[in-house]
């Protein structure tokens, strides 16, 4: 299932490519160093797999960067066939919740590598089927972004997909991912996990009115979510330009551009692995701050007022 999307960034640290069988069996990560702080970019395994060994291998990997990397942004890669989400990456995010209970601001979720001459709907299903099948958890548009399958040659796609993703990572403070107790996944119980999933599904389907609102309901959401997501990142430009013009009158001789370690945090996620998890070990107020020479507590005040009413986004729902 953690296979790699073909996106390849030779920045990144990651390298992905068109092989089956390259996969991700063990957290990696790319350091980025600053004369503050070291920061790491993991890349870690997916959790499903076909014999308990390597079920057992990855939780280890995955505990071990969430160990040396605690405090943290946490992006869920789903992988999506016909537009849903597959059985067995529902199966890992549910074990990989109940055992660290991600705190939802620092939590983003990726759907990945889908066909960009999509039906209309097409994210308000995805999202709504999605729901209906993890029942202990909401997952919002506001934390959702949607990738398109993009050409690795094609310069102007690859910038889209790179300010898309940095519109979405830049309003995710990094948290404390503590664990609650060890992953629990056994190969045992996977074929019984698998067929609850598709009993939900069934289900969801039978009541087609309901559905057809709840799609309908999310597609308004997305649509809103993203016309919010650019007007957030346009005040965090702004923000960054103000920043950057003190600090060039300040000295120009120890200018940063912020953006420049943007652009490795990005580089560095966007090489995603299909039903895995990145953790980024940073927040764009750290990289602000770092780049500008700006107070921490300034960064944190002007970040709090671009991303105000997100949590309630979250909590509540956008509004109608």
């Amino acid at each position: 299932m953690d296979l790699k999307t073909g996106i390849r960034y030779y920045h990144s640290g990651f390298e992905a490519d068109f092989r089956p069988e390259a996969v991700t069996t063990i957290s990696e990560y790319h350091r980025m160093e600053t004369k503050e702080s070291d920061y790491l970019i993991y890349n870690i395994p997916g959790l499903v797999e076909i014999n308990q060994e390597q079920i057992d291998r990855n939780k280890k990997e995955i505990m071990k960067a969430f160990k040396e990397c605690p405090t943290s942004i946490v992006i869920f890669v789903w992988a999506q066939i016909g537009g849903r989400a597959q059985d067995d990456d529902v199966i890992a995010f549910n074990a990989l919740n109940d055992a660290y209970k991600f705190p939802v601001e620092s939590l983003m979720f990726i759907v990945n590598n889908i066909p960009p001459n999509r039906p209309q709907q097409y994210e308000g299903k995805f999202l709504a089927v999605l729901n209906d099948t993890i029942k202990s958890f909401d997952v919002t548009t506001v934390d959702t972004i949607f990738i398109d399958a993009v050409d690795p040659t094609n310069s102007a796609q690859m910038q889209n997909t790179r300010a898309k993703l940095m519109k979405y990572i830049a309003v995710h403070p990094a948290h404390k991912q503590n664990k609650q107790h060890d992953i629990v996944l056994q190969l045992d119980e996977l074929k019984q996990m698998r067929n609850i999933l598709k009993q939900q599904q069934q289900q969801a389907e039978q009541d087609r009115a309901r559905l057809e609102m709840q799609i309908a309901k999310m597609t308004k959401e997305h649509n809103r979510s993203q016309a919010e997501a650019n007007e957030r990142f346009q005040k965090i430009s702004e923000e960054c330009k103000s920043m950057q013009q003190r600090a060039q009158a300040k000295s120009a001789n120890e200018y940063k551009n912020p953006f420049k370690a943007f652009w490795v945090l990005v580089d560095s996620t966007v090489d995603l692995a299909v039903g895995s998890t990145q953790l980024v070990g940073l927040g764009a107020g750290a990289l602000i701050d770092l780049a500008t020479g700006t107070s921490s507590e300034e960064v944190s005040r002007k970040m709090r007022d671009v991303t105000k009413g997100i949590t309630a986004g979250r909590v509540n729902g956008l509004d109608d």
